[in-house]
């Protein structure tokens, strides 16, 4: 392959940057599918008050897309003049065989304050200053990193790059409040037990922690999904360090011996206490250590929660000459597995925290924390469980005697999976799965047999929320026992999904009544307008009248009257409303969703 013309325009461009020097010309690496090439950086960073970490040269690869200016752009420093050290804002920068360059990858991306300051934040994208830009930043990065500068006080906390060889992830459960209980815990050491998912055996999850000395243990609360789908358990060891394990200046150990090494700068005799800890499971063979220590939210701020590093343990060789589990056995085994030259096999790990799992968004606490019961589990009672579920909405009962047809197919949030099996039960089975700590429940009963067996079936729920748009339903609400100020929703669609109405109002007897008063106009106008029209039916048979919309006229309305409960439970307002959303068109044109009320047809 032949360099393009944008990549030789970026490349003649990077002539123009100061300290830059050209080593080696562009050359495809077929296997890697990427562009290479090779530079040197002349930075001066030596200061009289300051003892330089980076030397003034240095040698860098450019690994850069064949779609240039678009793509990746990755800076790697050279086997030979290239920095050997792990700094901020760069992967484990380790030896790597067969090739010329090592594996810590620069992060140049990042909005950082410390680069901010030096006005590199924007990155371009034409073919003239890309590579020009990302070789200023890597020129910046250097100065910060000398300086020790390549973070701020007040900017997200990040850990160094443990570099995963296990393809195996642990997950774990860690906020403010189980940090509360890991200050009081008597004991730094311990077993933990952990599970296999059944669908995923790679991935595991943290079950219960339990301490030696005392009967002390910690359970992790977990949502029905994996309560139910958790197959054969995994012993390990837990201890606990005072900060993240790391070798000056930001490198993951790799080795036994240089984990106790930093362990040891922590006043932890980490050798001993994992052969300790080891011989101590006796026939429980262990398969990991897990690592916990206090992080912060951001930098200069105080711990917030718990973090915890995972790492496989090696299997260890048959040992000829003991008897089976005796404790010079597991001494020996113990002293193979952690002897200090034997490379770390670092896993991934997440915390699966709601808080962390939400933080690309969600409702507002004071919603989130409600129980809710929906009754319904229909084309709108299907979406609106989806995005309560998918916004932090973790506890649901779904009330719903229907079952799945392939009608339903065309509408609903369900697949033929799921055919001839109750909605309701499909629908909490489905969403149990999308977060860990979901506890979706189901009542495969309509709520006329389910008041009827229980006069109090409202009372654990303080967001009621019907999506069935039955007059029947109503009537049953008003008459059932409830909660004092519970909150009641209504959300029906009116004829083609052309508008939907969201009633808002807190549980009484009179809500059935009220909601009549409030949507006579509607409905009025709504034989106004489709006056005439032919409804589609369900098949060949008896006449059986199908409700026409299609499920992005249903989506877009129930996303859209999320808004309006979200505003109205915030507001927490006791009057009843009446919401109607209502799709708007210009010249056949869709143009969007718009609140009506009566007075705008009524002038």
């Amino acid at each position: 392959m032949e360099p393009t013309a944008e990549l030789l325009l970026g490349r003649r461009c990077l002539d123009g940057v100061q300290g830059y020097e050209l080593l080696e010309d562009f050359r495809w690496d077929i296997q890697l599918q990427k562009w290479v090439l090779h530079m040197q950086l002349d930075v001066p960073l030596g200061q009289e008050d300051v003892v330089s970490r980076v030397p003034d040269s240095t040698r860098w690869y450019l690994l850069i897309d064949a779609t240039y200016p678009w793509g990746e752009i990755d800076i790697h420093p050279a086997q030979k003049g290239g920095i050997t050290d792990t700094f901020q804002h760069q992967n484990c920068n380790r030896y790597n065989p067969g090739l010329p360059w090592r594996t810590g990858n620069l992060c140049l991306k990042t909005s950082l304050r410390s680069f901010e300051r030096r006005g590199y934040d924007v990155e371009p994208y034409g073919a003239a200053v890309r590579l020009a830009w990302h070789v200023e930043r890597c020129k910046l990065w250097l100065e910060l990193a000398n300086a020790n500068q390549l973070s701020c006080a007040g900017e997200p906390f990040e850990l160094p790059h443990y570099p995963a060889k296990s393809g195996n992830v642990v997950a774990f459960s860690e906020n403010a409040f189980s940090l509360t209980q890991w200050q009081s815990f008597p004991e730094t050491a311990g077993l933990v037990r952990l599970k296999h998912l059944n669908t995923n055996s790679r991935v595991l999850f943290i079950n219960n922690f339990s301490g030696f000395v005392k009967n002390t243990s910690i359970a992790v609360p977990w949502g029905d999904y994996l309560d139910r789908n958790s197959s054969k358990e995994v012993v390990g060891i837990w201890i606990l360090l005072r900060t993240a394990p790391m070798l000056f200046p930001w490198q993951a150990p790799l080795t036994w011996s240089e984990l106790f090494k930093v362990a040891a700068a922590q006043g932890i005799a980490l050798e001993s206490r994992l052969k300790d800890a080891f011989c101590k499971t006796g026939k429980e063979q262990p398969g990991f250590v897990l690592l916990g220590f206090p992080v912060a939210s951001k930098i200069g701020e105080q711990p917030q929660q718990m973090h915890w590093l995972a790492i496989q343990l090696d299997k260890p060789q048959p040992m000829k000459g003991f008897r089976p589990n005796s404790s010079l056995l597991l001494t020996e085994t113990a002293k193979y597995i952690f002897h200090p030259q034997r490379e770390i096999l670092w896993a991934s790990t997440q915390n699966w925290d709601r808080s962390e799992i939400n933080a690309r968004g969600k409702l507002a606490s004071p919603i989130t924390s409600r129980s809710v019961l929906l009754v319904g589990a229909g084309a709108v009672g299907s979406a609106l469980a989806e995005l309560l579920s998918r916004a932090g909405c973790y506890q649901i009962t779904i009330i719903d005697d229907d079952k799945v047809e392939i009608g339903n197919m065309a509408r609903h949030t369900l697949t033929m999976d799921s055919l001839t099996a109750y909605k309701a039960e499909a629908v909490g089975t489905r969403l149990n799965k999308i977060f860990p700590y979901n506890t979706i429940k189901h009542i495969n009963k309509s709520l006329k047999k389910a008041l009827t067996s229980n006069k109090d079936l409202l009372m654990p729920y303080n967001l009621v929320i019907d999506t069935t748009g039955s007059d029947q339903v109503l009537y049953e609400l008003a008459l059932a026992n409830y909660m004092p100020k519970s909150n009641f929703i209504s959300l029906s669609l009116g004829l083609y999904a052309k508008r939907l109405f969201c009633f808002t109002a807190l549980m009484s007897a009179a809500i059935a009544e009220v909601f009549r008063n409030e949507i006579q106009y509607w409905l009025l106008k709504e034989i106004s307008d489709f006056k005439g029209s032919e409804l589609p039916r369900d098949g060949i048979g008896c006449w059986h009248p199908l409700f026409p919309a299609r499920t992005d006229d249903i989506w877009l309305l129930v996303s859209a009257s999320l808004k309006v409960i979200e505003a109205t439970l915030l507001e927490s307002s006791e009057e009843p409303t009446l919401t109607v959303l209502e799709q708007q068109y210009f010249k056949d044109r869709f143009i969007g969703v718009s609140i009506v009320d009566d007075a705008n047809y009524s002038t």
